[in-house]
């Protein structure tokens, strides 16, 4: 069987976006609807991911497929991306993370009462966040 570089290539993203959601194999194999072997055959470029696969990636993992197909772009799309990463970096269990994204991106209800309590904390217990992270500045935002 030829191996064209690009499999190779779409492979090997999807294993570093496997490694980046800290999945094993095993366990994103599962997830993604198909067997370990051929999970591993995808990643080593022999297979290349079905429509399923793909919708699947892009729904539930919010995955930029034009970073899948070429390179390009985000690995991941959506506006919690950078909140997550940070979270992760804190020991956030991954599933936790997809759960909070999934709501917190479609639920009014969920912005709400995650500002309220956010904004309660913040008047709680100020002084002691402030010396974590520093004070406030609005010219900081996004970095």
């Amino acid at each position: 069987m030829n191996q064209d570089k690009n499999d190779i290539e779409v492979g090997t993203r999807i294993k570093q976006i496997r490694t980046a959601l800290h999945f094993q194999q095993k366990e994103f194999a599962v997830r993604m609807g198909v067997s370990g072997p051929t999970l591993s055959e995808i990643e080593n470029g022999k297979y290349k991911p079905g429509f399923d696969f793909l919708e699947k990636l892009s729904q539930d993992f919010e995955v930029n497929l034009h970073y899948v197909f070429f390179g390009e772009g985000e690995m991941f799309l959506g506006p919690g991306r950078r909140y997550i990463e940070k979270l992760r970096s804190r020991g956030a269990s991954p599933e936790d993370l997809r759960k909070f994204s999934w709501y917190f991106e479609r639920s009014s209800i969920m912005h709400y009462h995650i500002l309220s309590a956010f904004n309660s904390k913040l008047v709680e217990d100020k002084t002691n966040i402030e010396k974590e992270v520093g004070e406030y500045n609005p010219a900081d935002d996004g970095k």
